[in-house]
């Protein structure tokens, strides 16, 4: 989904199965790091809901987008993607 995602930012469109390889990539190589890793690609994906925020002017309320990531990450790109 995160993939695809970025892909529509990007293009328009989701494209493929993963979209944008490299960001798919880069969120599944970083969600696999022992401990840290779900909050490193949290973190990492928040970088897109901030783009969409600002695109669309929506405020950061009532969590910064980091925060939605990490604690709501399933939920906050099925939004995102919606969007």
């Amino acid at each position: 989904a995160y993939g695809q995602l970025v892909n529509r930012i990007k293009t328009g469109y989701p494209g493929d199965f993963c979209g944008d390889t490299g960001a798919c990539a880069s969120f599944l190589g970083l969600s696999f790091i022992p401990y840290v890793g779900g909050l490193v690609a949290a973190a990492y994906s928040a970088q897109t809901r901030t783009e969409i925020r600002t695109a669309y002017r929506l405020p950061e309320t009532p969590c910064n987008d980091v925060c939605v990531h990490v604690c709501c990450l399933p939920w906050a790109l099925f939004q995102e993607t919606k969007e």
